[in-house]
């Protein structure tokens, strides 16, 4: 019974902090990033963070808590963007694979293939929330209603995906 007490007052906590935040912190997001079309997903991870906090009880300035949460979420924000740019660019120097090369063509469907095994052998809602985000570029709020799950799950999903796809490319 003191699990369900604890649980019960956790989620109170994070409710009132979010109704009492949520417009604050994203108009912050907003006005103090260069991704003010970010700002709603980088406020979804923020207060996801917060849940999985476990002593919400003890917080005595939220608004210093959600900034200190607020400024590691961008700055791992900023992190994955520049690795996605360093990846692009890098994918865009790599010279085209001609038509008529046999070798290049066999290499690259046994490339697809595997691809296609690894997203295969995933789990349906974690392949489908991977395609979704990745191929049509849906954002974690529109994949969690697409898929009828929260967006936490998206996120979790999402990390399932990038491991599996992390040991593709270690083999």
């Amino acid at each position: 019974m003191a699990v369900q007490k604890s649980t019960f007052k956790h989620n109170q906590i994070t409710q009132k902090l979010y109704a009492d935040y949520h417009h604050w912190l994203c108009n912050w997001i907003r006005h103090n990033s260069a991704c003010p079309n970010q700002a709603e997903d980088l406020v979804h991870e923020v207060f996801i963070k917060l849940m999985q906090s476990s002593d919400l009880e003890n917080i005595h300035q939220p608004r210093a808590f959600l900034m200190t949460i607020a400024r590691r979420t961008l700055s791992n924000y900023w992190r994955r963007k520049k690795l996605e740019d360093h990846y692009r660019e890098y994918v865009s120097e790599q010279p085209k694979i001609s038509a008529n090369s046999s070798e290049n063509q066999l290499l690259l469907l046994e490339q697809l293939e595997k691809v296609d095994k690894t997203l295969d052998e995933l789990p349906t809602k974690v392949r489908q929330t991977f395609l979704l985000i990745q191929l049509q570029g849906l954002r974690y709020k529109e994949v969690a209603e697409h898929l009828e799950i929260s967006t936490s799950s998206v996120k979790n999903y999402l990390q399932q995906a990038h491991r599996e796809c992390h040991l593709f490319d270690a083999h």
